[in-house]
C-alpha cells in the first residue's frame, strides 16, 4: 500500500501513476489528517467546484474562525501569519480575528476575541451564525449567552461584508 494525502499537485501525481504503474499490486490509500478533503468538497458544494480556495487575510477587516487554527496548523500557516502581520501592521487596515474553539490555539491566542466553546458547541453555533446572515436555513441551538455574542458577530460580519471571512476546521 501507498499512503498519501489526497491532494499532491501535479508533479507528485505523475510520480505516484509512474510508481503504481511499475507495481502492477500497489494499491494507493489516502490519508487525510487534517481534513483539506472536507473543504474541497464544501467549496464544491458551494462555488460548484472542488477546490482548495486560496484565502487573503490581509484583505479581510474581519475575520472569523471556528476551530481553524489558521495561525498554527491549518493549511498554510506560514503565509497566513505573514498576511495578518502585514494586514496588522498597516494603519486603518488592521482585521479583527475572532476565534472560536474548544482549546487553546496558536490563533485562538492571537485573537483580539476567543470564545471558549464546549466542542459540542462549535457547530450549532456555526449553524446560528450562517442562519442570522441569512446563508444558510440552519437550525443550531446555542446557549443564551453565546446568542447574543453571534447576535453581535453576525452585525459586524454583515457591516464588513464584501470584506469578511469565516472559516472552520475540519
Amino acid at each position: 500500500r501507498l499512503v498519501t494525502a489526497p491532494q499532491l499537485g501535479p508533479t507528485g501525481e505523475r510520480v505516484i501513476a509512474t510508481f503504481l504503474n511499475g507495481h502492477p499490486t500497489a494499491q494507493r490509500v489516502y490519508d487525510d489528517p487534517l481534513g483539506i478533503t472536507a473543504i474541497a468538497e464544501a467549496h464544491l458544494a458551494t462555488h460548484g467546484v472542488a477546490a482548495i480556495p486560496v484565502y487573503h487575510l490581509d484583505r479581510a477587516r474581519v475575520i472569523v474562525s471556528f476551530s481553524a487554527d489558521i495561525l498554527g496548523t491549518w493549511l498554510s500557516p506560514v503565509t497566513f501569519t505573514r498576511q495578518l502581520s502585514a494586514a496588522r501592521g498597516a494603519v486603518g487596515k488592521e482585521p479583527r480575528l475572532i476565534q472560536l474553539e474548544p482549546a487553546m490555539s496558536i490563533t485562538g491566542a492571537s485573537a483580539d476575541v476567543r470564545w471558549n466553546l464546549a466542542p459540542d458547541d462549535v457547530v450549532p453555533a456555526l449553524a446560528a451564525l450562517a442562519a442570522r446572515l441569512g446563508v444558510a436555513n440552519v437550525s443550531g441551538s446555542v446557549p443564551e449567552l453565546e446568542a447574543a455574542r453571534l447576535d453581535r458577530l453576525a452585525a459586524e460580519l454583515h457591516a464588513a461584508r464584501g470584506a469578511s471571512l469565516v472559516v472552520t476546521g475540519s
